[in-house]
Formats: structure tokens, C-alpha cells, sequence
């Protein structure tokens, strides 16, 4: 049997897997069907799937037991369009990771879209795993998704379930930390929990409880004078409307067109939770060193470090704070030009220290607080200082401390005026002076 015969038959007798090069494997589902699509549809979209993605470099096949990640998929019809939808999922809770939709017009394209179906599932991943992402406001919250609900006639139940496999993965795409169907049944298989009529939002809201999700998303598609409408509301876990949001079409097939939009929406409407504190975790500034008109810079250090681990009760650890010296000389010239030259000793990588916090501002563009600092072991006296830290709650990886006053000294500066000591103190420039900027290392 040749290489193609043996793909087909493993593809229809077994879960295939995927695996990235980063060790981290996938095994891919045979894909589902949905609103009209055939099985033997499905599993020609199953077998292409994998063999283009195979065709990525990052990718191999391995034995699904060696799988942490499972990849699931479905071939959807909606409007006159098909879709192709991928969810990838943890294997062991089967809480959804990312999502990605692909649809065109005329299913014999699935041919030559593959390549871009298998991407943009990759793409997706790849987005979300992003560590400048996680911290996000969006990110913050696990949101429960309870089926669309139908009120009055002229849409059907397979076109709704198409709707709300759409809306998972657009709001997987805006950050929104999803629990869909799929993972609610295989939490209920585990533990026995059941919801027999999701209606009933005290039923559900337990659910979301017992499960740790922190909101519900409901929502219902609607006919109404020959328009199509879909609402939706993310209630918090006091049933709370927190975000909602209205799509009037007047045909289902513009959803395509404003699906994007609509989740959008809902979810730049959500706000910070109450108790989302974004300085909580390991944070790295580091000092470079620009070169002076005048200054000697050959024997500058490369950089310094500095690390603060930021607990949740209130206090900060000091792990490194690298400092090094800095002495700058002038010889006065009667006829000529003042002779300038400068030198740097050896970066010190001894400082550690402890601290405290406390937060002065919390809205819905920033955090700051004031962070009072005690550093022994630096290459001068040791360092007792308030500072005040501002996160903007749209780069909240980003930590800034604004001013040369409110910057944590890295330079300890002797000057010299014609052979004579004037003065010696930290440097509170930020450019190569002191740590202004720091990002989330966790």
C-alpha cells in the first residue's frame, strides 16, 4: 500500500495527532457535522486537514497518547456558505484554547482552501498562547456559554447551533476565556452534574459556579418583521448584566459580514473586575546606557537588571537590582576646550531587598500605586525609596514609573572638577541612570 492509502486508512480507524516542535502535541478529532453537511464530507475535510497541516514544519505525527491537546472540528453550512470551524481544546479538562472559522461559498473549494483553513487554526493558537495577551482585561474573565435560544419562528435549531459555534470563536479571537458545550458535557460526565433546561439561569448559575467560571453569556436569535436578531448579555456571578450587545440583519446570511463586529462589542464592554490586580506577579526592568556628546562610553556595561516580585498581600520582593558606578571628570581649559572623560566600574548584581505597596488609583484606563523600596548589597548606599508605578490597562505587560524622581537609581555617580571630588550621589535619569520600565515576566 502506498503513503496516501496508509494515511486514509489511520485517519478512518483512529484519532490522528499533531505536535508542535515546542513539545506540545495535538490530537486531531475526526470532524463533525452540521445544518446539512454529509459524513463523507466530513471525513475528506478530516483527512485534508491533516495532511496540510503536516505539511508545517512545527508539526509531526505522533501516538494520541502522547497527545496534551486535543484539535476538534466541524463542517458547518449556513446561507448558502460551508464552514469550517476548529476549536483546540486541553485534553484533560477540555476547556477551549483558541478558535478559528473558515468559510467560502461552493464546498468543492475545500480543496484550495485548505492551506488557509489549517493556518488560521494555527494562527489562532498561536494568539492565544501570546504572553503579552494574557493579562488583558478580556482574558480576566471564564465566560459559561449557554446556547442560543430561538424566540418566534423562521430560523431553525441547526442554523442557531451554527450561530453559536460562530460567536464561540469570535469571542475566543477577542481574548474571552470560553467554556462551551463540549466542555461542560465532559465536566458533567466526570462529576454527574447535570442541566436539563438551561433556561432556568439558577440551575446554570450553579453551574458556573461549581465549575470556576466568573460569568454566564445568554443570548437569543429572533425573527421580527422579516429582520433577524441576535442579543447577548454577559451576567456576572450575581446574574448582573456586565456586557450585552444587539445584531439586527436582515438576512442570517450577513453575519458573516458582522459577526466580527458584534462580539467585538460585547467584549470591549466588559469591565475590570473588581478584584483584577495586574501589578500581582515577577516584573523585569532593565537600564541601558546612551552614549554623551562628551562622555567616554568603551567600557559601559551592556545593561543592567532589575526584578520585583509583586505579591498579592501587599508586599514586594526584591530579587535583583543590578547597580554599577559611574565617575566623570572635567579639567578646566584657560585657552581651549574643557577636557571631559568618563568611567564605569563593573556591574554589581548583589542588590536584593524587599518592599511595599498600596494602590492609589484603579480605573478603568490605569492602575497606580505607590511602591515604597528598601535594597541593601548596591554599589552605594543602600537604596530606601517611594515611587509611584502606573500600569495603562491596554498594555497591562507594561509597567512605567514616570519622572526622573520617581525612577529606581541604577548609577552611583562620583564627579571630579579639576581633580577635586564635588559631589557623589545616585543618577536619577532613567537613561542610563535608573530602572523607569519594566514588563511581566509571569
Amino acid at each position: 500500500m502506498n503513503k496516501k492509502g496508509i494515511l486514509f486508512v489511520g485517519l478512518f480507524t483512529v484519532i490522528a495527532i499533531i505536535s508542535f516542535a515546542q513539545q506540545t502535541t495535538f490530537a486531531v478529532e475526526p470532524f463533525g457535522v452540521k445544518n446539512g453537511i454529509t459524513s463523507d464530507i466530513a471525513e475528506v475535510v478530516t483527512s485534508l486537514f491533516i495532511a496540510e497541516l503536516a505539511k508545517n514544519n512545527e508539526v509531526r505525527i505522533v501516538d494520541i497518547s502522547n497527545a496534551d491537546l486535543v484539535i476538534k472540528g466541524n463542517v458547518m453550512s449556513l446561507a448558502g456558505r460551508t464552514i469550517i470551524q476548529t476549536t483546540i481544546r486541553n485534553k484533560a479538562s477540555w476547556q477551549v484554547i483558541s478558535g478559528s472559522a473558515t468559510w467560502f461559498t461552493d464546498v468543492g473549494q475545500i480543496f484550495d482552501q485548505m492551506p488557509r483553513i489549517t493556518q488560521n487554526t494555527f494562527n489562532a493558537y498561536k494568539q492565544a498562547i501570546d504572553p503579552n495577551q494574557s493579562h488583558s482585561k478580556q482574558r480576566q474573565y471564564y465566560v459559561l456559554m449557554s446556547p442560543l435560544e430561538i424566540r418566534g419562528t423562521g430560523i431553525t435549531t441547526d442554523e442557531v447551533d451554527v450561530l453559536t459555534d460562530l460567536f464561540t470563536v469570535y469571542l475566543l479571537g477577542r481574548n474571552v476565556r470560553v467554556i462551551d458545550r463540549d466542555t461542560v458535557n465532559n465536566y458533567t460526565r466526570q462529576t454527574g452534574f447535570q442541566v436539563a433546561d438551561w433556561s432556568i439561569d439558577t440551575k446554570v448559575m450553579e453551574l458556573s459556579r461549581t465549575m470556576l467560571t466568573n460569568s454566564i453569556l445568554r443570548g437569543n436569535v429572533m425573527t421580527l418583521a422579516g429582520r433577524t436578531v441576535i442579543t447577548a448579555s454577559i451576567l456576572d456571578s450575581n446574574a448582573q448584566i456586565i456586557s450585552s450587545s444587539t445584531l439586527q440583519m436582515d438576512n442570517i446570511g450577513e453575519i458573516f459580514q458582522k459577526i466580527s463586529d458584534f462580539a467585538q462589542t460585547i467584549a470591549n464592554n466588559l469591565p475590570w473586575p473588581p478584584d483584577y490586580n495586574p501589578l500581582v506577579g515577577r516584573w523585569q526592568g532593565f537600564v541601558g546606557f546612551h552614549r554623551d556628546s562628551w562622555v567616554n562610553h568603551n567600557n559601559s556595561p551592556s545593561g543592567l537588571i532589575c526584578i520585583l516580585n509583586i505579591q498579592a498581600n501587599g508586599t514586594i520582593i526584591v530579587e535583583r537590582y543590578d547597580t554599577v558606578t559611574y565617575t566623570q571628570r572635567t579639567t578646566t581649559r584657560t585657552f581651549s576646550s574643557d577636557e571631559r572623560s568618563a568611567t564605569w566600574g563593573p556591574p554589581n548584581r548583589n542588590g536584593i531587598g524587599n518592599g511595599t505597596y498600596s494602590i492609589i488609583e484603579r480605573s478603568n484606563n490605569r492602575i497606580r500605586a505607590t511602591f515604597t523600596l528598601n535594597v541593601s548589597g548596591t554599589v552605594g548606599p543602600n537604596i530606601n525609596k517611594s515611587v509611584t508605578a502606573q500600569i495603562d490597562l491596554t498594555q497591562p505587560h507594561i509597567m512605567e514609573m514616570h519622572g526622573d524622581i520617581n525612577t529606581l537609581e541604577a548609577t552611583y555617580q562620583t564627579r571630579f572638577e579639576n581633580g577635586r571630588q564635588v559631589d557623589q550621589n545616585w543618577r536619577g535619569n532613567s537613561f542610563g541612570g535608573g530602572y523607569r520600565y519594566f514588563s511581566k515576566l509571569n
